[in-house]
């Protein structure tokens, strides 16, 4: 294959290869059509609020939006953490 030389592994030149049989070389788009478990917006709205508000971390932030605001964001597998790095 021409471009493992390059560093490229032998799937990928397969389907560049194809595509470019076919013409088509454009990107492709790589994020999931849908996110099953994804937190819903407005939650994340509340606990980018409430972080602000506070300062406190993901275990004190999860205890007050259950008590304040009857919201229950785990904290142990971190979704308290992942709102507040990627918004």
């Amino acid at each position: 294959m021409q471009l493992e030389p390059l560093g490229y592994k032998e799937p990928w030149c397969m389907i560049s290869l194809k595509r470019r049989k076919k013409g088509d070389l454009k990107d492709r788009f790589h994020a999931p059509l849908h996110s099953p478990y994804k937190t819903p917006d407005k939650i994340e709205d509340k606990v980018v609020k409430a972080k602000t508000q506070t300062h406190l971390g993901p275990k004190r932030l999860s205890i007050y939006l259950k008590k304040y605001e009857k919201i229950k964001v785990p904290y142990g597998n971190y979704p308290a953490y992942l709102i507040l790095k990627f918004k």
